[in-house]
């Protein structure tokens, strides 16, 4: 187990909420990506779940609109590429 999995299981066992966690992972240079890890791994939180509250936590609120921004492009992205394949009208 490494350190910071030690220091946010006993900030768990303290009453820490979930955004308590999170802004110790982002303090200790976790990507939201490796956050909703974690988060799933402490919490035993499923994927969407873990998803939205790192998505939707204060913690990362200065970055949430480029996270929304790319979001948007990437399916706009993909929406085209089923366009644009052979075959489709």
């Amino acid at each position: 187990m490494t350190p910071l999995m030690d220091r946010c299981r006993e900030m768990m066992h303290t009453g820490a909420s979930v955004d308590d966690l999170l802004n110790l992972m982002r303090r200790e240079g976790q990507s939201q990506i490796a956050s909703i890890s974690l988060l799933m791994e402490l919490t035993g939180m499923t994927l969407r779940d873990a998803k939205t509250a790192v998505h939707k936590s204060p913690v990362w609120e200065d970055v949430r609109g480029d996270t929304e921004t790319f979001h948007e492009q990437l399916e706009q992205a993909a929406q085209q590429q089923q366009q644009d394949k052979p075959g489709k009208s």
